[in-house]
């Protein structure tokens, strides 16, 4: 299950080790790692992108996200 949640102007993307994720989140322009509290984040302007690249995985949005 991947977590997704609005912070800020990011977006904060959590998930299990799995290679084939962090690929796919590496392919979107402005990622971050955040080592200390192990999630990604992303521009909120590439939400579009980041549900068009996990369009068949199992994504858990917060509701923040659409606000």
């Amino acid at each position: 299950m991947i977590e997704v949640r609005k912070d800020g102007e990011r977006i904060k993307i959590a998930f299990p080790y799995n290679p084939d994720y962090i690929t796919k989140i590496k392919s979107i322009e402005g990622y971050q790692w955040h080592p200390e509290k192990k999630y990604w984040s992303l521009p909120y302007s590439e939400l579009k992108g980041l549900l068009a690249l996990f369009d068949e995985e199992k994504l858990n949005i917060d509701p923040s996200v659409w606000l």
